[in-house]
């Protein structure tokens, strides 16, 4: 079945972010024709595709009676998940305005019509990025109708814990000596856990430091810690790696990333063009680091028992 756009009228009531193809050069017409009539329906047909495999399976079901114990009827709930699914709609927006291609991809609102906005000036991305964000988009969508997992923090996944002891001046002392000490355990943790030397560690450890930062200069140190966020960049990361309920995310699947860091010679290039072709896992390493570059394995076992994180966003809108 061919996911519709939303019809011409319902566009002239949204936000007014639509503007059709009025102003556009033939060249940029075609390339949003081509775009929302035909790569956007399909790539979305895919994305809910997985979003229905995924909530049908008996995993799924099970994890969530079991964490959401005061849920009176799960069947309800999930009825009203499928119904969202088979009700999302597309807006497309921005090809013929101004607007930056380095805005969000997409976005959703928090309300009730199941509507994902699709920035159109992002035109070279390629079938699969799109599936992917996508996916994560869906993710809002239903995390905004109801948390798959709300007992459980994706947050806790990734902290890491550090206790400094003495009195307030021997505290002092002991916060350095101990932060320095734990730099270095950060170090021979990345090293042995991903089993490179130490010094390809120390420059995991200081690229992905200084891209954080320069998110944070660009005011998304939000972003990077939003939990609604990180539980759809989770589910975006299922989707590409086609893993199904019950099949675990493994560090080996993360190692192309980390290699290509540690070779590359412009780290902040790399970045870029990864914030491009793997966003969900561009920003979900960063709040690793962000949270303290906790032991991987560790990681990865508590991300692989989760759904969803523990409670509803307060944000309006979501990319």
């Amino acid at each position: 079945m061919k996911r519709l756009i939303i019809t011409e009228s319902e566009k002239k009531h949204i936000l007014g972010l639509y503007e059709g193809v009025i102003g556009c050069s033939t060249e940029d017409t075609e390339i949003y024709n081509n775009l929302v009539n035909n790569i956007y329906p399909t790539q979305l047909n895919i994305a809910i595709k997985w979003w229905e495999e995924w909530l049908k399976s008996p995993i799924t079901k099970d994890k969530f009676i079991q964490y959401n114990p005061d849920i009176q009827d799960p069947n309800k709930i999930f009825e009203g998940y499928f119904n969202l699914l088979k009700n999302i709609k597309i807006v497309p927006y921005g090809l013929c305005t101004k607007l930056k291609s380095n805005e969000h991809y997409a976005y959703v609102t928090k309300d009730s019509s199941p509507i994902i906005y699709v920035n159109t000036t992002h035109t070279k991305l390629d079938p699969q990025s799109i599936t992917e964000i996508f996916t994560h988009e869906v993710q809002h969508l239903l995390y905004f109708y109801q948390p798959l997992n709300p007992t459980i923090k994706i947050e806790d996944c990734f902290t890491t814990k550090t206790y400094v002891k003495g009195g307030v001046f021997q505290k002092l002392k002991n916060l350095f000596n101990t932060t320095k000490r734990q730099t270095n355990k950060t170090f021979n943790n990345i090293s042995s856990v991903l089993q490179i030397p130490v010094e390809s560690a120390q420059k995991i450890h200081k690229y992905i430091t200084e891209e954080i930062e320069f998110q944070k200069s660009k005011g998304k140190e939000s972003y990077i810690s939003n939990m609604n966020e990180n539980s759809a960049r989770i589910m975006g990361i299922r989707q590409k790696l086609n893993i199904k309920p019950g099949v675990n995310i493994t560090k080996e699947q993360f190692m192309p990333y980390f290699n290509n860091l540690i070779n590359s010679q412009t780290p902040d290039k790399y970045f870029t063009e990864l914030n491009k072709t793997d966003l969900n896992f561009y920003w979900l390493i960063l709040y690793w680091g962000y949270k303290g570059f906790n032991d991987i394995d560790s990681l990865l076992s508590g991300l692989n028992s989760l759904a969803y994180q523990k409670n509803k966003s307060n944000y309006e809108n979501v990319a």
